[in-house]
């Protein structure tokens, strides 16, 4: 018996460390909130759990990070539930100055039987649109390019919401 109980209790402070589901920003940030929710799979669209999901992206400037200082500061790292399932909460990312990047999400994939990988979730459009390309693949290898995946609207935070299925 007391055995069970310390395996349900390592089990539970796993899961309090590695969410599936993080927040990036706060009310205060500038820019349009949105979700980002999807599903990590295989090529057979099974589930693909434990996976670590990290991910980065510009602020409502275009920016990684403020002037002078270092690192990606909208980022944030989950890992994928026993349904290959993840979801953080930001806002949309902005292009680089210049405007000539596009708006995107840069997603890096490790751990849960999956090789390092990644993805990229670019927009082309500023409507809600199926205007929306993800990338995946492994790190040094070649993408796949994959199509047909929206945003929309979603009142509940005044913002948007994207749902999106990585397949590997």
């Amino acid at each position: 018996m007391r055995l069970l109980i310390l395996i349900v209790a390592v089990l539970t402070v796993q899961q309090a460390e590695r969410p599936w589901k993080i927040r990036i920003t706060d009310a205060r940030e500038p820019g349009i909130p949105m979700i980002v929710s999807g599903r990590v799979v295989d090529k057979s669209r099974n589930p693909m759990a434990g996976v670590r999901v990290h991910v980065y992206h510009t602020d409502a400037n275009g920016l990684y990070q403020k002037p002078g200082k270092q690192g990606h500061r909208l980022s944030g790292t989950m890992w994928t539930n026993a349904d290959g399932k993840f979801e953080f909460r930001t806002i949309r990312p902005v292009p680089y100055p210049g405007g000539k990047s596009g708006e995107h999400f840069h997603i890096e994939l490790s751990g849960g039987g999956l090789p390092n990988s990644f993805a990229t979730i670019q927009f082309f459009d500023d409507r809600p649109t199926d205007k929306l390309h993800v990338a995946t693949g492994r790190m040094g290898g070649s993408a796949t390019y994959h199509k047909g995946f929206a945003w929309k609207p979603d009142k509940s935070i005044n913002g948007q919401r994207l749902d999106v299925e990585l397949r590997f």
